[in-house]
């Protein structure tokens, strides 16, 4: 593949300093105006005109850092004190050119969508081929910008306890590939909706990514991993990565705007990339009732069910229970119901829609 513009003149002139190997941004990316299975007609084009199009300045798989901020980029060390290093320099250069050549960015049918990434007809994209996190760093930022900035991914602290948040890459300006790859859920997570016919379970595209975290001269680079070979086949299949939290499949959430919610995307080969109608499913809820020993129970909590699956095990919900032998009423007890006995009880009764708690005497 031809390329023309050198990356590393490019960062280096703003004082970046690039956490990846550098290498030249390709000059031409695979482009289609619709989805391969509609007949797109798949060229290459010059990258100028691409980015245009995404508003971006430059088109690179790397990480980039201020040259002042560089310090405060946490690195990681082995036990025998040396940098960690999952992959080396002739790695990285043979993932990016398995995902510049076997890759293509397309129009997605629904515009509330965007843009999608597919492996074209006929081509193929291996197992364990890794796709970087891509952009610059921003240290610090302010809850605003973590609850607003879009296509960011955080950058965490992996010692600290909770791995803490204290930076997010954006790829505005400079980025690659990551940020245009749409959500599926994974297999496992189909458990969380709610279909009104079976067969359109079966339809469903599940992720065929998976988050990854590899090291590169002792920095954490965050992305994404192919979990197995993808093949185009004769239609084209679309790249999909399990990110997206529970809430954002719901519509009229506050913090959705233009009620611009998250779509499940059909896997069948003459379809593959269409939404399947919202109308089709919706997010499983779980019902929690406690059995106090009297005729009713009592519920106490309605989640969904993706909710209670990704949450924290020791989070937990509390309820109060007035006390029978109490000679007043006035005084309750409350009594927590821990998300990690939920997960266990739904990981074993996956088309549970309640849980029944009872409560000893």
């Amino acid at each position: 593949m031809n390329k023309t513009l050198d990356t590393t003149s490019d960062i280096l002139s703003e004082n970046y300093i690039s956490l990846l190997p550098n290498y030249i941004s390709p000059s031409t990316l695979l482009i289609a105006d619709r989805l391969p299975c509609h007949a797109a007609k798949i060229k290459s084009v010059a990258i100028k005109s691409i980015l245009k199009k995404l508003k971006r300045e430059t088109w690179v798989e790397g990480l980039y850092a201020r040259e002042k901020d560089l310090t405060k980029i946490r690195r990681y060390k082995n036990t025998d004190g040396n940098y960690k290093n999952d992959f080396n320099e002739n790695q990285f250069l043979t993932w990016i050119k398995a995902i510049e050549d076997n890759t293509a960015i397309c129009e997605m049918e629904n515009i509330k969508i965007g843009k999608g990434i597919f492996i074209p007809p006929q081509k193929k994209l291996s197992k364990g081929v890794f796709i970087p996190s891509s952009g610059i760093i921003k240290l610090d930022p302010t809850k605003k910008e973590l609850e607003t900035e879009n296509h960011c991914s955080a950058l965490q602290d992996l010692n600290s306890p909770k791995k803490t948040i204290y930076g997010f890459i954006n790829p505005e300006t400079k980025g690659g590939m990551l940020d245009l790859i749409n959500h599926a859920p994974n297999l496992d997570e189909l458990e969380n909706f709610k279909f009104k016919n079976p067969a359109v379970k079966k339809m469903v595209a599940t992720a065929n990514l998976q988050s990854a975290i590899k090291f590169y001269n002792g920095y954490a680079i965050m992305g994404v991993e192919v979990i197995q070979d993808i093949n185009g086949g004769e239609y084209g299949k679309q790249l999909l990565w399990s990110y997206a939290q529970p809430d954002e499949y719901l519509p009229h959430h506050p913090f959705i705007l233009n009620n611009s919610i998250l779509s499940l995307f059909d896997n069948r080969n003459e379809h593959n990339g269409e939404t399947i109608d919202v109308n089709n499913y919706s997010l499983r809820e779980i019902n929690i009732f406690l059995d106090t020993g009297k005729t009713i129970l009592l519920k106490v909590a309605c989640l969904t069910r993706w909710e209670l699956m990704e949450g924290d095990p020791e989070s937990k919900l509390v309820f109060s229970i007035e006390d029978p032998y109490l000679s007043t009423q006035s005084k309750a007890i409350q009594s927590p119901i821990y998300y990690g006995y939920l997960q266990t009880y739904l990981k074993k009764n996956p088309a549970a829609d309640r849980v029944i708690i009872k409560i000893l005497a």
